[in-house]
């Protein structure tokens, strides 16, 4: 993991799904390593991103709420 840089933030806010978890695939099959910060606030995105992450083996850990609507989570693939 990447701890010497920010983490990558990904503001998927107003994207429907399955955006989100695409976009969030594709950064993370091109940054391994890195830490990725998302947020999306379509409804099914607190489903999708950690079943996506469990999925692929990332570690997935939710972050603070921003609003009712906005959901958001720091993912992590370590380097293979």
């Amino acid at each position: 993991m990447s701890t010497d840089q920010p983490p990558l933030r990904l503001d998927m806010r107003g994207y429907k799904c399955p955006h989100p978890s695409l976009r969030l695939q594709k950064v993370m099959r091109e940054q391994p390593g890195h830490v990725v910060e998302i947020w999306a606030d379509d409804p099914m995105a607190r489903v999708d991103i950690p079943a996506l992450c469990q999925e692929h083996g990332w570690h997935c850990e939710p972050l603070e709420i921003l609003d009712a609507r906005v959901c958001s989570f720091r993912v992590i693939k370590e380097s293979s």
